[in-house]
């Protein structure tokens, strides 16, 4: 899905999710979200630590893969025709912009 505004706009749904289901507390969700914010980058470190507090070092691992991995997928997927797009006038132009 694409999100306009940022990773925060879906940390309420996100802790609608985790919360309830006993993944997390609500405590440790938001000493999570507090030191996502600590650190420079994305809010994508969130998945992380809530992957390491649900299940531990795999989770983690889990979260942080699935977090990124759409996006690896997406270039993958586009890198086969970038070749012929990188020479059309229109993505040219929207590329320059």
């Amino acid at each position: 899905a694409l999100v306009f505004g940022g990773g925060h706009v879906v940390l309420p749904l996100l802790e609608k999710e985790v919360v309830p289901a006993g993944w997390v507390s609500r405590e440790s969700f938001m000493a999570g979200y507090g030191a996502a914010q600590a650190v420079p980058g994305p809010l994508f470190t969130f998945a992380g630590y809530l992957g390491a507090m649900a299940k531990g070092i795999s989770g983690a691992v889990i979260a942080t893969v699935a977090i990124f991995l759409p996006a690896y997928l997406l270039i993958v997927g586009a890198l086969p025709y970038w070749s012929i797009l990188r020479q059309k006038p229109a993505v040219q132009g929207a590329l320059t912009g």
